[in-house]
Protein backbone atom coordinates (compact mmCIF):
# COMPACT_ATOMS: atom_id res chain seq x y z
CA UNK A 1 0.00 0.00 0.00
CA UNK A 2 2.62 2.26 0.85
CA UNK A 3 4.36 1.74 -2.50
CA UNK A 4 0.61 2.43 -4.16
CA UNK A 5 1.18 5.55 -2.76
CA UNK A 6 4.77 6.60 -3.66
CA UNK A 7 3.47 6.00 -7.27
CA UNK A 8 0.42 8.03 -6.95
CA UNK A 9 2.23 10.61 -5.91
CA UNK A 10 4.78 10.52 -8.51
CA UNK A 11 2.55 10.62 -11.23
CA UNK A 12 0.09 13.17 -9.83
CA UNK A 13 -0.10 16.20 -11.72
CA UNK A 14 2.08 19.01 -11.65
CA UNK A 15 4.71 17.17 -9.65
CA UNK A 16 7.57 17.44 -12.55
CA UNK A 17 6.28 20.75 -13.85
CA UNK A 18 7.13 21.78 -10.22
CA UNK A 19 10.56 20.24 -10.37
CA UNK A 20 11.28 21.64 -13.71
CA UNK A 21 10.43 25.12 -12.67
CA UNK A 22 12.57 24.49 -10.17
CA UNK A 23 15.51 23.65 -12.18
CA UNK A 24 14.16 26.73 -14.76
CA UNK A 25 14.77 29.41 -11.55
CA UNK A 26 17.98 27.68 -10.50
CA UNK A 27 19.30 28.06 -14.22
CA UNK A 28 18.29 31.75 -14.61
CA UNK A 29 20.07 32.22 -11.06
CA UNK A 30 23.02 31.26 -12.51
CA UNK A 31 23.16 32.91 -15.97
CA UNK A 32 22.63 36.04 -13.87
CA UNK A 33 25.76 35.25 -12.06
CA UNK A 34 27.69 34.39 -14.99
CA UNK A 35 26.83 37.18 -17.04
CA UNK A 36 27.69 39.84 -14.44
CA UNK A 37 31.08 37.36 -13.89
CA UNK A 38 31.54 38.12 -17.77
CA UNK A 39 31.42 42.06 -16.73
CA UNK A 40 33.89 41.89 -13.88
CA UNK A 41 36.46 39.60 -16.83
CA UNK A 42 35.63 42.31 -19.64
CA UNK A 43 36.41 45.31 -17.31
CA UNK A 44 39.66 43.21 -16.00
CA UNK A 45 41.17 42.13 -19.18
CA UNK A 46 39.83 45.90 -20.76
CA UNK A 47 41.92 47.79 -17.78
CA UNK A 48 45.24 44.97 -19.04
CA UNK A 49 44.84 45.92 -22.37
CA UNK A 50 46.94 49.00 -24.48
CA UNK A 51 44.81 48.33 -27.57
CA UNK A 52 41.68 50.62 -26.38
CA UNK A 53 39.55 50.17 -29.48
CA UNK A 54 36.25 47.82 -28.56
CA UNK A 55 37.64 47.18 -24.90
CA UNK A 56 38.70 50.59 -23.69
CA UNK A 57 34.88 51.42 -25.08
CA UNK A 58 33.38 48.42 -23.32
CA UNK A 59 35.59 49.04 -20.18
CA UNK A 60 33.82 52.61 -20.36
CA UNK A 61 30.12 51.38 -20.50
CA UNK A 62 30.72 48.55 -18.09
CA UNK A 63 31.79 51.83 -15.33
CA UNK A 64 29.24 53.61 -16.34
CA UNK A 65 26.83 51.14 -16.13
CA UNK A 66 27.76 50.04 -12.80
CA UNK A 67 27.33 53.56 -11.91
CA UNK A 68 24.12 53.99 -12.57
CA UNK A 69 23.27 50.32 -11.22
CA UNK A 70 24.39 51.51 -8.07
CA UNK A 71 22.58 54.89 -7.85
CA UNK A 72 19.68 53.11 -9.02
CA UNK A 73 19.57 51.13 -5.57
CA UNK A 74 20.50 54.17 -3.52
CA UNK A 75 18.19 56.30 -4.90
CA UNK A 76 15.27 53.56 -4.62
CA UNK A 77 13.56 54.83 -1.65
CA UNK A 78 13.11 58.57 -2.40
CA UNK A 79 12.52 57.49 -5.96
CA UNK A 80 9.38 55.04 -5.20
CA UNK A 81 7.76 58.33 -3.72
CA UNK A 82 8.60 60.87 -6.39
CA UNK A 83 5.41 62.43 -7.33
CA UNK A 84 6.58 62.18 -11.03
CA UNK A 85 6.92 57.94 -10.76
CA UNK A 86 3.47 57.85 -8.35
CA UNK A 87 1.92 58.87 -11.96
CA UNK A 88 2.15 55.80 -13.31
CA UNK A 89 3.75 53.28 -10.23
CA UNK A 90 -0.29 54.32 -9.07
CA UNK A 91 -2.22 53.09 -12.23
CA UNK A 92 0.01 49.84 -12.30
CA UNK A 93 -0.25 48.67 -8.90
CA UNK A 94 -3.89 49.87 -9.45
CA UNK A 95 -3.77 47.25 -12.26
CA UNK A 96 -1.94 44.87 -10.39
CA UNK A 97 -4.34 44.31 -8.37
CA UNK A 98 -7.70 44.39 -9.95
CA UNK A 99 -5.56 41.34 -11.57
CA UNK A 100 -4.42 39.48 -8.88
CA UNK A 101 -7.91 39.72 -7.92
CA UNK A 102 -9.97 39.14 -10.65
CA UNK A 103 -8.07 37.77 -13.50
CA UNK A 104 -5.54 35.41 -12.36
CA UNK A 105 -6.59 31.85 -12.53
CA UNK A 106 -4.54 28.90 -11.62
CA UNK A 107 -4.26 25.97 -14.42
CA UNK A 108 -7.03 23.97 -13.43
CA UNK A 109 -9.22 27.10 -13.69
CA UNK A 110 -8.05 27.85 -17.51
CA UNK A 111 -7.53 24.33 -18.65
CA UNK A 112 -5.09 24.38 -22.31
CA UNK A 113 -4.07 21.80 -24.79
CA UNK A 114 -0.55 20.41 -23.84
CA UNK A 115 0.30 21.31 -27.57
CA UNK A 116 -0.25 24.66 -26.92
CA UNK A 117 1.09 24.92 -23.51
CA UNK A 118 4.44 23.57 -25.15
CA UNK A 119 4.35 25.66 -28.25
CA UNK A 120 3.86 28.87 -26.07
CA UNK A 121 6.60 27.97 -23.93
CA UNK A 122 8.93 27.40 -26.88
CA UNK A 123 7.96 30.50 -28.84
CA UNK A 124 8.33 32.40 -25.58
CA UNK A 125 12.26 31.08 -25.22
CA UNK A 126 12.77 31.18 -28.86
CA UNK A 127 11.82 35.02 -29.19
CA UNK A 128 14.14 35.86 -26.37
CA UNK A 129 16.81 33.30 -27.09
CA UNK A 130 16.76 35.50 -30.64
CA UNK A 131 17.06 38.92 -28.82
CA UNK A 132 19.65 37.97 -26.22
CA UNK A 133 21.62 36.59 -29.67
CA UNK A 134 21.12 39.49 -32.00
CA UNK A 135 22.35 41.66 -28.81
CA UNK A 136 25.42 39.37 -28.84
CA UNK A 137 26.07 39.70 -32.56
CA UNK A 138 25.23 43.40 -32.71
CA UNK A 139 28.10 43.80 -29.93
CA UNK A 140 30.22 42.19 -32.24
CA UNK A 141 29.97 43.80 -35.39
CA UNK A 142 29.98 46.72 -33.78
CA UNK A 143 33.62 45.84 -32.52
CA UNK A 144 35.10 44.22 -35.79
CA UNK A 145 33.94 47.10 -37.46
CA UNK A 146 34.30 50.03 -35.07
CA UNK A 147 31.10 51.27 -34.62
CA UNK A 148 31.04 52.82 -31.44
CA UNK A 149 27.46 53.34 -30.84
CA UNK A 150 25.99 50.13 -32.31
CA UNK A 151 28.56 48.27 -29.61
CA UNK A 152 27.79 50.43 -27.11
CA UNK A 153 24.23 50.11 -27.66
CA UNK A 154 24.43 46.11 -27.42
CA UNK A 155 26.51 46.75 -24.36
CA UNK A 156 24.17 48.58 -22.90
CA UNK A 157 21.01 46.21 -23.71
CA UNK A 158 22.81 43.18 -22.40
CA UNK A 159 23.63 45.19 -19.69
CA UNK A 160 20.29 46.07 -18.50
CA UNK A 161 18.94 43.05 -19.36
CA UNK A 162 20.93 41.56 -16.41
CA UNK A 163 20.26 44.70 -14.48
CA UNK A 164 16.92 43.96 -14.59
CA UNK A 165 16.83 40.08 -14.39
CA UNK A 166 18.58 40.50 -11.15
CA UNK A 167 16.28 42.86 -9.80
CA UNK A 168 13.60 40.34 -10.47
CA UNK A 169 15.02 37.60 -8.94
CA UNK A 170 15.19 39.89 -5.78
CA UNK A 171 11.57 40.21 -5.91
CA UNK A 172 10.78 36.30 -6.82
CA UNK A 173 12.66 35.63 -3.50
CA UNK A 174 10.55 38.54 -1.46
CA UNK A 175 7.34 37.46 -3.14
CA UNK A 176 7.70 33.64 -3.51
CA UNK A 177 4.61 33.22 -5.34
CA UNK A 178 2.78 29.76 -6.41
CA UNK A 179 3.24 29.01 -10.60
CA UNK A 180 -0.08 28.76 -11.81
CA UNK A 181 0.45 25.30 -12.74
CA UNK A 182 1.20 23.96 -9.00
CA UNK A 183 -0.77 21.25 -8.22
CA UNK A 184 -4.23 22.59 -5.97
CA UNK A 185 -2.71 25.84 -6.25
CA UNK A 186 -4.33 29.61 -5.93
CA UNK A 187 -1.34 31.79 -7.11
CA UNK A 188 -1.00 32.51 -3.33
CA UNK A 189 1.62 34.69 -2.28
CA UNK A 190 4.70 33.19 0.01
CA UNK A 191 3.44 29.83 -1.42
CA UNK A 192 6.44 28.25 -1.81
CA UNK A 193 7.11 29.31 -5.93
CA UNK A 194 8.73 32.04 -8.19
CA UNK A 195 6.30 33.29 -10.11
CA UNK A 196 5.95 36.58 -9.31
CA UNK A 197 7.29 38.60 -11.52
CA UNK A 198 8.09 36.98 -14.43
CA UNK A 199 11.72 36.71 -15.36
CA UNK A 200 11.16 36.80 -19.23
CA UNK A 201 9.22 39.53 -19.56
CA UNK A 202 11.93 41.27 -17.15
CA UNK A 203 14.88 40.80 -19.31
CA UNK A 204 12.54 41.31 -22.83
CA UNK A 205 11.24 44.59 -21.68
CA UNK A 206 15.19 45.32 -19.94
CA UNK A 207 16.39 44.79 -23.23
CA UNK A 208 14.26 46.95 -25.01
CA UNK A 209 13.94 50.07 -23.22
CA UNK A 210 17.70 50.12 -23.22
CA UNK A 211 17.83 49.92 -26.97
CA UNK A 212 15.13 52.41 -27.31
CA UNK A 213 16.70 55.05 -24.79
CA UNK A 214 20.16 54.42 -26.71
CA UNK A 215 17.83 55.64 -30.65
CA UNK A 216 15.02 57.67 -29.52
CA UNK A 217 15.20 58.60 -33.35
CA UNK A 218 15.33 55.04 -35.24
CA UNK A 219 11.22 54.97 -34.29
CA UNK A 220 11.30 51.11 -36.82
CA UNK A 221 13.80 50.69 -33.93
CA UNK A 222 11.88 50.73 -30.88
CA UNK A 223 8.76 49.40 -32.60
CA UNK A 224 10.44 46.15 -33.33
CA UNK A 225 11.95 45.22 -30.16
CA UNK A 226 9.14 46.20 -27.81
CA UNK A 227 6.61 44.08 -30.06
CA UNK A 228 9.06 41.47 -30.09
CA UNK A 229 9.17 41.82 -26.06
CA UNK A 230 5.34 42.13 -25.69
CA UNK A 231 4.96 38.87 -27.70
CA UNK A 232 7.70 37.27 -24.97
CA UNK A 233 5.55 38.87 -22.07
CA UNK A 234 2.61 37.58 -23.39
CA UNK A 235 3.28 34.04 -24.41
CA UNK A 236 4.03 33.01 -20.89
CA UNK A 237 0.54 32.99 -19.59
CA UNK A 238 -0.96 30.45 -21.97
CA UNK A 239 2.31 28.35 -21.55
CA UNK A 240 1.40 28.23 -17.83
CA UNK A 241 4.59 30.14 -16.75
CA UNK A 242 3.17 33.10 -15.25
CA UNK A 243 -0.22 34.99 -13.87
CA UNK A 244 -1.19 38.20 -15.83
CA UNK A 245 -0.06 40.00 -12.90
CA UNK A 246 3.13 38.64 -12.84
CA UNK A 247 3.56 39.53 -16.49
CA UNK A 248 2.74 43.27 -15.74
CA UNK A 249 4.95 43.45 -12.99
CA UNK A 250 7.91 41.74 -14.71
CA UNK A 251 7.68 44.20 -18.13
CA UNK A 252 7.08 47.10 -15.95
CA UNK A 253 10.10 45.99 -13.54
CA UNK A 254 12.44 45.09 -17.24
CA UNK A 255 11.08 48.46 -18.66
CA UNK A 256 12.22 50.69 -15.72
CA UNK A 257 15.62 48.98 -15.40
CA UNK A 258 16.87 49.16 -18.66
CA UNK A 259 15.22 52.78 -19.16
CA UNK A 260 17.50 53.83 -16.16
CA UNK A 261 20.84 51.85 -16.76
CA UNK A 262 21.20 53.16 -20.32
CA UNK A 263 20.77 56.88 -19.35
CA UNK A 264 23.11 59.24 -19.40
Amino acid sequence: MHALALMAELVRPGLGCRHHLKIHFVAMRVAAVLFFVGLLSTYTTAQQSRDGGCLRGTVQELRRSLVRGWEGYKGAPAGIVRPSNLKWEIPVAATTGVLIAAVDRPMPSAPLSPSTVKGTDTAANALLGAQVGLAILSYGVGCATNRDGLRDTAFSALAAMGYAVGNNLLLKAAFNREYPDKWNGHGQFWGGGKSFPSGHSAAAFGMASAIARRNPRHRWLTVAVFTSSFAVAVLRQPARKHYASDILVGATLGYVSGRWLAGR
